[in-house]
């Protein structure tokens, strides 16, 4: 157990030293008051934690007579004074060589790692001296550990040149010993660092004999790397000033697995405000399907009964702006939820990248206008043959490439996307004639989250395209000069079959054929219910509405609907568990379920609740119509 003795008149400033020093390691402490106290007591102690300032006898006279006392001649002792300038100068004076001394108000980290520092000293000399070891025996065995270990270690005189240095350090800097012993300072280190020696570490060693952190270091060849330098003084018995040891740790690749961490602990955070927006995004693009649901719905029951030309054509523009709203609304909710791979279809890619260029117009648009610059877009798309593939996932791929072509642009410029096919691939090229990329930046281009855009950016657009791609069987490359440009080729592998084509769905309410059949619609909103039951009523259906789902429930559980048509998302029973319910008791009834979400649905999950067919919001009449009468025959 180490003793440490502290020596001051102050029994606030003992009490405050005792509280500091309460949780460090096993000890003990011994308070003294003034310098006869002190005397008495230090035999006892391993250490003297001393004031300066005392009255009738000061510190400075207490560590004179203690040393000179052989009794206690080599016992640590470090100075606690509020005027650390004029005290180095009072010792300057004094010539008692090198001293330890802290500087009031004390640090307590600081303070316990000097008296580490002093006690692990005082220690291993207690060792050797108890198991015999003669001095030339104890510089043997330190000389030999100082070889053997992994990190750089060091002995400096008191002019600051090498006196020790070990194999491990030379190595560190790609020299061997006797070459590096005739480097200076400024051979080994980077000029900012050698001048943080000079001007911040030597002068702070003087006060507190001890001092760790981080240089920049330079190998033989040019190399700049970080290290971590342990710096302490050497003093003799007596306390005169001998040299610096020092202890250097190469932590390149500490730092770069720190680097790393930090990155992924990044990464997920933004992952997770990516998860938080889309679902956000996903919520809003319901409430919204909603809305254009009832607005579409009931424009396109006006036009069943207008005869009016003039009054026909603004409903008719009404029902094309809610169609063309919802197709902005899927779009929302193709970037913010992402989809199962499912089967992979033949895909219309001349369609899809007009359809990209339509998406990303507001953008460039915007940006010119923010900028005062033109951003002009052309397309040279000759035919291309279809792919397979996700289109939706293609579609945010191509999107996110203009995307980063439109922020290469501050200036304004030109993007031009062409396509062409040979006998297995179609090539998609996207150029823009922008501020390009330097090599650095071009090898990490597809990582994720990296981005040199604006903050707000996530870094995954070329990452998630390039995964995407690679997804599809295809390749993505990116050619960029500095001032000059980018250039992205994309090439997918062609596919056999006629491409998806969507249909125009502004074609009013369908078929008027009365038809056979009682349905039941099961929806909280209304509105919702109106449309449907006016539509399926002009057409000659039988139409049973409820608001609740527990009453929808009952109500099916009576039998007799050929089919029922149920919203997904309701209080008290959702529309899955309604439908598994209705199957269980009837299963010859039909069920269609309507949702205003983009629902990834797990097959197995429909399968399980017995769904005949999912409906997106909106929908036009023609669309239900024709569904109906599918499901019912």
């Amino acid at each position: 157990m180490a003793v440490i003795l502290i020596v001051d008149d102050n029994p606030d400033d003992r009490r405050l030293l005792e509280l500091m020093l309460d949780k460090y390691g096993d000890h003990r402490t011994l308070s003294a008051a003034n310098a006869e106290e002190a005397y008495r007591l230090a035999p006892q102690a391993d250490l003297i934690l001393l004031d300066v300032m005392m009255p009738r006898v000061d510190g400075v006279e207490v560590f004179k007579t203690l040393r000179g006392n052989p009794e206690t001649s080599s016992l640590p002792i470090i100075f606690m004074t509020a005027y650390p300038e004029r005290f180095q100068e009072d010792i300057s004076l004094q010539k008692l060589g090198s001293i330890d001394y802290l500087a009031k108000p004390l640090d307590k980290d600081q303070l316990i790692n000097q008296i580490d520092l002093l006690l692990g000293i005082k220690t291993m000399r207690r060792r050797f001296r108890e198991r015999g070891f003669s001095q030339g025996d104890q510089l043997t065995l330190l000389l030999a550990a100082m070889e053997q270990t992994g990190d750089g270690f060091t002995v400096t005189d008191r002019e600051g040149r090498w006196l020790i240095v070990n194999h491990s350090m030379a190595k560190m800097f790609g020299y061997g010993v006797d070459e590096f012993m005739k480097l200076a300072k400024q051979g080994i280190y980077e000029p900012e660092s050698v001048t943080t020696i000079q001007d911040e570490i030597i002068p702070l060693l003087k006060k507190q004999s001890h001092w760790e952190g981080e240089l920049a270091a330079r190998r033989k060849n040019g190399e700049i790397f970080p290290v971590l330098v342990s710096l302490a003084v050497v003093k003799d018995k007596s306390g005169k000033f001998l040299g610096i040891m020092g202890i250097t740790r190469d932590i390149t690749a500490l730092k770069k697995a720190y680097s790393e961490l930090k990155t992924t602990q990044e990464a997920l955070v933004q992952a997770e405000r990516l998860k938080a927006l889309g679902e956000m995004v996903g919520g809003i693009a319901h409430e919204f399907n909603n809305l254009l649901a009832n607005i579409l719905g009931n424009a396109q029951l006006l036009l069943k009964n207008i005869k009016e030309k003039g009054l026909k054509k603004h409903v008719l523009m009404i029902e094309r702006a809610a169609i063309s709203g919802s197709k902005a609304v899927k779009r929302l909710q193709t970037f913010s939820r992402s989809r199962p791979e499912g089967g992979r279809l033949p895909v219309d890619l001349i369609n899809l990248l007009k359809e990209v260029l339509n998406l990303c117009r507001p953008r460039w648009i915007d940006t010119a206008q923010k900028i005062g610059r033109e951003i002009k877009v052309e397309s040279e798309l000759k035919p291309l043959p279809a792919v397979r593939g996700n289109p939706e996932e293609l579609q945010i791929a191509f999107a996110n490439i203009i995307f980063n072509a439109i922020d290469a642009l501050p200036e304004g410029g030109e993007i031009t996307v062409r396509g062409w096919a040979d006998s297995q691939f179609a090539h998609v090229q996207i150029i823009d004639n922008g501020i390009g990329m330097n090599p650095d930046i071009l090898e990490k281009i597809f990582e994720p989250y990296f981005t040199t855009s604006r903050p707000l950016k996530s870094g995954l657009g070329l990452s998630e395209a390039y995964g995407t791609i690679k997804k599809h069987g295809g390749d993505i490359s990116i050619k960029s000069a500095v001032k000059k440009g980018t250039t992205v080729d994309v090439t997918l592998p062609v596919a056999g079959g006629a491409p998806e084509r969507v249909e125009d769905e502004a074609t009013g309410p369908g078929a008027e054929k009365p038809e056979a059949g009682k349905i039941l619609i099961i929806d909280d909103d209304q509105s919702v219910l109106e449309f449907f039951d006016k539509t399926l009523r002009s057409a000659g259906y039988l139409v049973s509405s409820k608001t609740s789902s527990r009453e929808g429930l009952e109500a099916a559980l009576q039998g007799g609907f050929n089919l029922v048509i149920t919203d997904l998302r309701m209080e008290d029973i959702d529309g899955l568990e309604l439908a598994r319910q209705i199957k269980a008791s009837s299963a010859g009834t039909k069920i269609a379920l309507i949702t205003g979400w983009e629902e990834a649905f797990q097959q197995s999950a429909i399968k399980d609740s017995g769904i005949d067919a999912v409906w997106e919001k909106p929908f036009t009449s023609r669309v239900i119509l024709e569904e109906v009468s599918r499901i019912i025959i």
